[in-house]
């Protein structure tokens, strides 16, 4: 899970490109036209919405265009110094019975293209260690 601050608004997103799965906690976050903030990832250059998760492109006239469902997004609150996540629906599909041959990945029917790398261990990083990789990232409101 990323969560980012962006024009004074949080954002919480999978922390995995729905593509291939690059880790969007080192993509560069950028302010849209008619999009608000987007981040973009660091493998591919693809540009998802942060409130939407809907992928940005231009069309063959410049025009920005979207493609829907591709990054899963979650609900961000916060209040009294504290960040609050509200995982949205979906997720892992159940496993099947054990009698039943289990699908191929390519197989399975996802409602968000980020859930076939959301259950996968993240790739290596190879970004600079100036990020947060883990660990609290935000403090209540007067914390040390």
């Amino acid at each position: 899970l990323v969560v980012a601050r962006s024009g004074g608004r949080l954002y919480a997103f999978d922390a995995t490109c729905y593509h291939m799965g690059a880790p969007l906690l080192h993509g560069d976050i950028e302010d849209v036209d008619g999009h608000g903030a987007c981040i973009t990832c660091p493998w591919h250059h693809y540009q998802i919405s942060m409130s939407t998760g809907e992928r940005l492109y231009q069309d063959m006239s410049r025009k920005t265009c979207t493609l829907p469902k591709k990054q899963r997004v979650h609900e961000v609150m916060e209040a009294d110094g504290e960040v609050r996540v509200r995982l949205s629906g979906g997720g892992k599909p159940p496993s099947p019975p054990p009698d039943v041959i289990r699908p191929k990945p390519h197989e399975v029917d996802y409602e968000w293209e980020s859930d076939r790398y959301a259950f996968k261990p993240p790739p290596p990083s190879q970004a600079s260690q100036k990020a947060p990789r883990s660990g609290k990232v935000f403090n209540r409101a007067g914390a040390a």
